[in-house]
């Protein structure tokens, strides 16, 4: 299709559905609902009274205290001495050869 008709296409079914969520699916206009000035209120009172607690005056400077009490220190690490080179091992004895094997004696002849 092309990309004009394709922009209308999606014009109009914008359109339709703003319709839609406007009148909704009864397609009349809303009913308008009363509001808040239309309710009758209650006279507000003329006198405002002492607050009931007195609110404390602030502090002439800030408080500044810690949250959290100040980690100590970290302790100081020194380096580890270098490992001791290894004692010294024997070689190991030489290792004796294997037994010769015996050539294994054939078995049966074969058959013709």
């Amino acid at each position: 299709m092309n990309r004009t008709v394709l922009i209308v296409a999606a014009a109009v079914f914008a359109v339709v559905l703003g319709g839609f969520a406007a009148l909704g699916l009864s397609a009349h206009p809303p009913v308008p609902q009363p509001v808040h000035r239309d309710l009758p209120l209650a006279v507000p009172a003329t006198s405002a009274a002492a607050p009931s607690v007195a609110v404390p005056a602030a502090p002439p400077a800030p408080v500044v205290s810690a949250v959290v009490p100040a980690a100590p220190a970290q302790p100081t690490i020194t380096p580890a001495a270098p490992p001791a080179p290894p004692a010294a091992v024997a070689p190991p004895a030489p290792v004796a050869p294997p037994p010769p094997v015996a050539a294994p004696a054939p078995a049966a002849p074969a058959h013709p």
